[in-house]
């Protein structure tokens, strides 16, 4: 079913051990999408050489196990499960075919960035006096320097691990009624309505 790869015999010495390397043999990525990922999304990696039983198919990035969920001799599906990798930080490939080996990721194979992804905020409302303690939910919540800001106003971080935020609310400075939570890591920040 798949393409055939056999090496040129070269004459050798009687009982002699061979193992050949070839260029046929290795797997080959090709594409990786998407690559911009919450920790909930389901990763596609696309090439050649793939094993079709997912559990011989070993995939990390950034050192942290993709689970793979399903396979065939061109795509591997895998998503992170319960590993905790970094968000905002470039995570690259790496593949392990049983049989075969590592495969060789091609340049235009980029590495994978974790967003952090917001599942629930705990109460949905609050006193406009401010002084609301409130628990964001979700992944990869833990980038160092993030400020929260509910409805345009800041909310004083408290507590922060993988899984959640705690902020306390400040005064209600009118206007529109508070209707997103806006998580700012630096320049760069995550929405949720």
């Amino acid at each position: 079913s798949g393409f055939q790869c056999v090496p040129q015999v070269v004459p050798s010495a009687p009982l002699a051990i061979v193992l050949y390397y070839l260029d046929c043999a290795t797997p080959i990525v090709s594409s990786i999408v998407p690559t911009d990922i919450t920790l909930v999304t389901p990763i596609t990696i696309s090439g050649r050489g793939f094993s079709s039983n997912p559990s011989d198919n070993v995939v990390t990035f950034g050192g942290y196990a993709c689970l793979v969920a399903n396979s065939s001799e061109s795509q591997v599906v895998c998503s992170f499960g319960n590993a905790h990798p970094p968000s905002f930080t470039p995570l690259p490939l790496a593949m392990n075919i049983r049989g075969l080996g590592n495969a060789s990721v091609q340049a235009n194979a980029p590495d994978v960035v974790l967003r952090p992804y917001v599942s629930s905020v705990f109460p949905v409302q609050g006193s406009t006096a401010g002084g609301t303690l409130v628990t964001i939910t979700g992944e990869g919540l833990s980038v160092a320097n993030v400020s929260v800001r509910i409805g345009g106003s800041n909310c004083t971080v408290v507590s922060q691990s993988y899984q959640s935020i705690t902020c306390t609310t400040a005064l209600y400075q009118g206007g529109p009624v508070a209707k997103s939570i806006v998580l700012l890591y630096s320049s760069l920040s995550t929405i949720t309505s």
